[in-house]
This record gives structure tokens, C-alpha cells and sequence, in this order.
């Protein structure tokens, strides 16, 4: 049987005799409790029965104790950071946040910050001039594991580069998000304080995709009985990588703009002028170069709301090529 265990986020700090401050550092939030409280919560380790720690409390307590915990994040099942019908996220790896890997992320992020645009540009010229027969007999096959692994790859591109920067990272892990695969990364930026670096953890993921696409073009030219394989796998990843450059909420692509042109990005304003019959009449009298603005805000707003119904457009493509 499986029973809650304190969340890998939280810290102690007693600030008197009878009372601790709870600080959540995924969340950057402070919660005052007492000492029983901390107590209490210290026992829980994801084996113990929370109903047999304390005897003398009736269930209704324990329930009452345990729902509050639970409600502010303080503890978590010990497998599973979330489950339910529609989102099952898997914990894989709670890192062991050391110095030695924190330079190694540094190194890491480094090579991918100048290499990924270099990489992807050489290898499709490489592909198209030195391919010469392709094997699409496994190239869905390729598509799957490409999506699979570029996902994974994904988030630990994320992950170094906040540790890179010194942003703390919790854990990582897999699971299945509205039926469809995913991959996570629990960490905060706030330690990072440039724009531009937290940018680059942003748009790290999209870097490591593009970097593995890069491989798998270069190895298909090679590999001529994987090379629909490997060509199904990079196109997959190269998908992923402008997926993620979309400026919607969730989306690499809008957290780079946000850091770039501050709280007030482009995506904001394109929504304040579309639904505002006041601010497009002030646009109208700059002329055209009003309503070139209004135009765009309509084009962007348009592909916030086509994008999606692209991907679920290939997902439908993907089922029925095997139905």
C-alpha cells in the first residue's frame, strides 16, 4: 500500500520554539505551522502508515492534517507527482544538486548554445548531398521513438541549462498527459536573474531537439537500412522544436518572448488590440502603419488558434496509418 511522503521541495526552518516556517522552494511560498505539524510531516516517508504516527489523533484529525498538507503542495504520493484520468506524471530522477554537476551542465549547455543552429543547417545539407537511397519501410517507427526520445531529450535540455545558470531543478520524469505522451522538468528560475539566460533555458529543449535531428540526418545517410528510421526520427524532432517555438500559454516560444520583451509581450497586446474597439480606432489614425499592427495581431491570435488544431490534425494522421 502506498502512502504520502514530504515533497522534495520542502524545507524546514524554525524561527521559535513552538513554531517553523515551511519554505517551498518550487513555488518560492512560505507557510507558518507548528511544531507538531513539522513533526508530523517528518514522519511521512511514502511506507508509513500516516493514521498509526500519532494514536492519541482521531482519523478526522489526521484527515483534516493530511488534506491541508496535501492542498499546499507540501506532500506528494512518492512514484507519482500527479494521477488522475487525464495527466499520470511519473517521477524518473530527483537529482543530487552538486557542483560537479552544475559544471557539467555549464559544459553541456555550452555546446548546445553554439552548436545547435550550426549542426541542423550542416546536417540537412549533408543529407541532401550525400543521401543516396532511403528505406521508408520504418519511417512511422522512426516518428514514434524520434517523438519518445526528443521528448525526453526536451526537458533535459531544460535541465541543464537552469542548473547551468543556477536555478534549482527537483526532479524529472515521463508519463501521459490528455492521453498523448510527455515528459517533465520541476525547477525555478528565480535564481537565474538575466533575461537572456532565463530565455536560453526556455529555448534549450528546442536546441536539444534540433541537435538530435541533426544526428539522426547524418547517420541516415550512412545507415541506409535505418535511414527511413532515422530520417522519420529527425523530421519528428524538427517538428517538435518549431512546435515549441509557437507563441501560445504552455509553449516555449511564448516563455522566450516573455523574457525577451518583459511581462507585456507582443501576445498580450495582440489580445488587448483584438478584443479593444477603442484601442483599434487609435491604431486607424496612424494610417497604414496602423493598421498593419491591427493586421498582425489578427495573424497572430489566428495562429494561436490553428496551431493546435494542426498537431491534433497529425495525431489523427498517426492512429489512422495504423487502423
Amino acid at each position: 500500500m502506498k502512502y504520502p511522503t514530504l515533497a522534495n521541495w520542502i524545507r524546514f526552518k524554525r524561527v521559535s520554539e513552538d513554531e517553523y516556517e515551511i519554505v517551498d522552494l518550487l513555488h518560492d511560498k512560505r507557510i507558518q505551522v507548528d511544531t507538531y505539524a513539522v513533526w508530523f510531516i517528518r514522519q511521512l516517508n511514502g511506507k508509513r502508515n500516516p493514521y498509526t504516527i500519532d494514536r492519541t489523533k482521531s482519523k478526522a484529525d489526521i484527515d483534516s492534517l493530511l488534506d491541508m498538507l496535501k492542498t499546499k503542495e507540501i506532500i506528494r504520493d512518492r512514484r507519482f507527482l500527479s494521477k488522475n484520468i487525464f495527466q499520470t506524471l511519473i517521477t524518473v530522477w530527483k537529482p543530487h544538486i552538486t557542483l560537479h554537476l552544475r559544471l557539467v551542465s555549464f559544459f553541456i549547455n555550452f555546446l548546445m548554445l553554439v552548436s545547435f543552429l550550426p549542426l541542423i543547417l550542416f546536417s540537412a545539407a549533408y543529407f541532401v548531398l550525400f543521401v543516396n537511397d532511403i528505406s521508408f519501410d520504418y519511417i512511422i517507427f522512426g516518428s514514434v521513438s524520434g517523438l519518445l526520445v526528443g521528448l525526453a531529450l526536451h526537458e533535459l535540455g531544460h535541465m541543464v541549462a537552469c542548473l547551468a545558470y543556477g536555478g534549482r531543478v527537483f526532479e524529472v520524469g515521463v508519463g501521459i498527459n490528455f492521453f498523448l505522451p510527455c515528459a517533465y522538468v520541476l525547477m525555478n528560475e528565480n535564481h537565474i536573474k538575466k533575461r537572456m539566460r532565463k530565455a536560453q533555458v526556455s529555448a534549450a529543449g528546442i536546441e536539444m531537439n534540433l541537435i538530435l535531428a541533426s544526428v539522426c540526418l547524418i547517420l541516415a545517410t550512412h545507415i541506409e537500412s535505418l535511414s527511413g528510421f532515422l530520417l522519420g526520427a529527425a523530421i519528428q524532432n524538427i517538428f517538435l522544436a518549431f512546435l515549441n517555438l509557437a507563441l501560445i500559454d504552455g509553449f516555449d516560444g511564448m516563455s522566450i518572448m516573455n523574457e525577451i520583451l518583459g511581462s507585456d509581450c507582443i501576445v498580450e497586446k495582440a489580445k488587448r488590440v483584438t478584443k479593444s474597439k477603442a484601442m483599434k480606432k487609435r491604431l486607424k489614425k496612424d494610417g497604414i502603419s496602423g493598421q498593419a499592427t491591427i493586421l498582425a495581431c489578427y495573424i497572430l491570435r489566428t495562429i494561436q488558434f490553428g496551431l493546435p488544431l494542426v498537431v491534433l490534425l497529425n495525431i489523427v494522421g498517426v492512429i489512422t496509418w495504423f487502423l
